[in-house]
């Protein structure tokens, strides 16, 4: 039974992916017999790199969303609840306020080391302040992670009030996300690392499978809880950190992504995730299609589009479980 609806949806995001690159604020004629020198450039080297960027990051932020409702068991989770996008976002700020960055390489698509580096800063504080007696308690990670994304979201509003408003300008821009490619090195980086990121946790789908019930059970199980626990943390930091240093921090995939996969699919990991990432590129191709198109030919920041289709949703989830 289960059969069909999959099968309408890989082939829904192949045709998506198909014709999204024809639409922006420019559409492309379907014939590309008709098209002039600047139609070709525009769609094979700004057009196709962004959809598949767009396909990768999608799939990386509903795969490490999904990763982190089932090791934490709790709905509302992702990587950017332990303050990694604030922290990158500080990260990318103090760059600009210092003059390390003369502009945002995010914006070309290009990786940002400022923000990779202050967005695994949490990871390390976190590990000082939850890591006891050779284990992580998983609660208090939680609530560390949550005080770090109070401290540097506070941090980034100081440095607010000290910065240009052309450096005010800038960073507004790269904190609600962008997919604008400086080619396909960064796009096809990061949908390889998706590919990779899903090989890696599907070895491990039977555990995530235990931990979704609960860590004592994974342990009575004869699962290493403690050695995955670092592993799951360390891998969702880790990529969460890569991805955002190349698209700055896109909102609410991580969370909306999983629960549309578990009430369409109830399945075990081994289908949740190859789902997640399907449904999470597919979302994301989507969402980047209307941003360039809604308004054009100005551009919405694809973060807003996703917030503004996420926030919806969940209110709708958390009603219906009353």
């Amino acid at each position: 039974m289960r059969r069909i609806p999959l099968a309408l949806l890989l082939a829904g995001t192949l045709l998506l992916l198909a014709v999204t690159p024809f639409f922006g604020s420019l559409p492309l004629s379907p014939l590309p017999l008709r098209w002039d020198a600047t139609a070709r450039v525009r769609f094979r080297v700004l057009r196709v790199p962004r959809t598949i960027l767009a396909f990768g990051a999608g799939a990386l932020l509903s795969m490490m969303g999904l990763l982190f409702q089932s090791l934490f068991r709790n709905p509302l989770t992702s990587p950017f609840t332990l303050g990694l996008s604030s922290a990158a976002s500080f990260g990318v700020f103090l760059s600009l306020k210092s003059g390390l960055l003369l502009s945002l390489p995010f914006l070309a698509a290009d990786f940002n080391p400022f923000s990779f580096l202050f967005a695994l800063l949490p990871l390390l504080l976190i590990y000082l302040f939850s890591f006891r007696q050779g284990d992580l308690d998983l609660s208090n990670v939680l609530l560390a992670g949550v005080a770090f994304n109070f401290l540097f979201s506070s941090l980034v509003l100081v440095l607010h009030f000290i910065v240009s408003p052309e450096q005010s300008f800038e960073f507004f821009k790269w904190i609600f996300g962008s997919l604008e490619t400086g080619g396909y090195a960064p796009a096809c980086t990061v949908f390889v690392l998706a590919l990779l990121t899903l090989s890696l946790l599907l070895r491990f789908h039977r555990e995530l499978d235990l931990f979704s019930l609960s860590e004592e059970i994974a342990l009575i199980k004869g699962v290493s809880t403690s050695r995955l626990k670092n592993l799951f943390l360390l891998t969702a930091s880790v990529v969460t950190a890569i991805l955002v240093s190349y698209t700055g921090p896109i909102g609410f995939l991580d969370l909306v992504v999983p629960h549309i996969a578990r009430r369409s699919f109830p399945q075990r990991h081994k289908v949740l995730l190859p789902l997640s990432a399907v449904m999470g590129g597919a979302l994301l191709v989507l969402s980047d299609t209307l941003s360039r198109s809604v308004v054009a030919p100005a551009e919405i920041p694809v973060g807003i589009l996703t917030t503004l289709f996420g926030v919806p949703f969940l209110v709708v989830v958390l009603l219906k479980k009353k």
